[in-house]
């Protein structure tokens, strides 16, 4: 199940943001990262999510890894990192 994105991250301690199970379109992603001044993320984790691919273009750009496990846009078309 795909919960709403609000509810579903977590920033550790060491600078990474989670998503899992979620439902995340762009405008809710600029939005988490613009209310909670997520500007110096290391790392990116999305899970068993649906996500917008236009995330792509928006993700800080200090960021050193992103990982993506079972995530497919928002027509269900897997996604992956090469």
């Amino acid at each position: 199940m795909h919960h709403n994105a609000e509810a579903e991250f977590i920033l550790t301690r060491n600078q990474s943001l989670k998503f899992s199970e979620t439902t995340l379109s762009a405008k809710t992603f600029w939005e988490i990262l613009q209310r909670n001044r997520f500007v110096n993320i290391k790392k990116l984790e999305i899970a068993h999510s649906k996500i917008d691919p236009e995330i792509f273009k928006i993700i800080p750009k200090d960021l050193q890894e992103l990982s993506l496990h079972s995530v497919t846009d928002l027509h269900g078309n897997i996604l992956s990192t090469r």
